[in-house]
């Protein structure tokens, strides 16, 4: 399983994602959007707007991070 998370630094929900997958075990690539113009416009001209944008084998999932 290939997972990545795109995010920015200024984001929790894409923080608290990155800690569920990390205490999970989950390896993941993780891509910074505010440093990363090329991701950023690539994933801009998909119609994707809003982080933490999660990548799993291809399929993209955007995340809503709660706790209970």
């Amino acid at each position: 399983m290939r997972v990545t998370v795109y995010s920015n630094p200024e984001c929790g929900q894409c923080f608290a994602t990155q800690r569920a997958l990390e205490k999970a075990g989950i390896e993941f690539r993780h891509v910074d959007l505010s440093t990363d113009e090329t991701a950023r416009n690539h994933l801009s001209e998909q119609g994707y707007s809003t982080v933490p944008l999660v990548e799993v084998d291809g399929e993209k999932i955007t995340v809503v991070v709660a706790q209970v």
